[in-house]
């Protein structure tokens, strides 16, 4: 065997180790990719998890809600900071979820569900939720294309509300 003999089976023996190699790489990231996704719901849904608890867990706040989603009365201005900000803390959740869905992070379904539970949000309609909506809308919290996102949700929210009324169906 000649040393170009050697040098063949070297490059040989190198170019399926480069092989193997790639394909190990590949299989990790594809690999750590689904780890990504998965700790990107999780973290969406802990998020969601907390916000449900908080109002669970305070009953004041709890009826805060409820009166500012659910009438046409007005509220103090601590009662109206208090929705701003909850609703500023739920909306840059689910920013960051449109984030990572448009990053491919985020897989369609699991955004198809968090459109679903935002077209929720905007169904039922109240004075404080829909005065802190103006006021952050403008102030330049959220992304151009989530809130375009969001303004077709609300659009579509309200015409299934309005078709609902039609209906003498009432939320």
């Amino acid at each position: 065997m000649t040393i170009q003999d050697l040098g063949a089976i070297g490059d040989l023996v190198g170019g399926v180790a480069v092989l193997v190699t790639l394909v190990y790489l590949a299989m990790q990231i594809k690999q750590n990719t689904k780890i990504h996704a998965s700790l990107i719901r999780q973290n969406f849904y802990d998020a969601q998890q907390q916000q449900i608890l908080h109002a669970v867990e305070s009953p004041d706040f709890n009826t805060l809600i409820n009166r500012s989603w659910t009438t046409d009365k007005a509220l103090s201005p601590g009662e109206q900071t208090q929705i701003w900000r909850h609703m500023q803390g739920i909306l840059i959740g689910y920013q960051g979820a449109f984030e990572q869905y448009k990053s491919g992070a985020l897989p369609k379904a699991d955004w198809d569900l968090v459109k679903l539970m935002l077209r929720t949000f905007w169904l039922v309609e109240g004075k404080g939720k829909d005065d802190a909506w103006k006021a952050m809308k403008h102030g330049r919290f959220f992304n151009e294309d989530f809130l375009a996102e969001l303004e077709n949700l609300r659009e579509l929210a309200l015409s299934h509300r309005q078709e609902l009324d039609e209906r003498g169906l009432r939320l």
